[in-house]
């Protein structure tokens, strides 16, 4: 699936959301070159859900085709200093145990192509 595919198919799951359930959703194309996190601009109270997407491939070498998926690679905290935390899958759901602003981090020499995350109020 191509970038523009799956910011699409999140368009559509958006719309299906029952109204109310979901305050804010944002799309990031994580480049290899990424400082190590990235600000999201999402800031989270204590209790609030965030659901993650990923899709792309990671490379360790493009020449030889050797790739996983990206949810082993991307990670997440909460504040400055939060718990860093991945899921094992490619949609996860977490609950923010206190409040900050949500970062996330692929590895450098890695390339994602989408993540997406969704910010709906516990």
């Amino acid at each position: 699936m191509d970038k523009e595919e799956f910011v699409n198919q999140i368009k559509k799951m958006e719309t299906c959301a029952p109204e109310g359930s979901m305050s804010l959703a944002r799309t990031y194309y994580i480049p290899a070159t990424q400082p190590p996190w990235l600000d999201t601009g999402i800031d989270l109270e204590a209790g609030d859900q965030i659901s993650t997407f990923c899709d792309g491939r990671i490379y360790l070498s493009e020449e030889l085709d050797l790739w996983f998926h990206p949810e082993f690679q991307v990670w997440h905290r909460i504040g400055e200093d939060g718990e860093i935390a991945r899921g094992a899958r490619p949609t996860n759901t977490v609950t923010a145990e206190s409040r900050g602003r949500l970062f996330i981090c692929v590895p450098s020499r890695t390339r994602v192509s989408s993540w997406r995350s969704m910010n709906s109020s516990a």
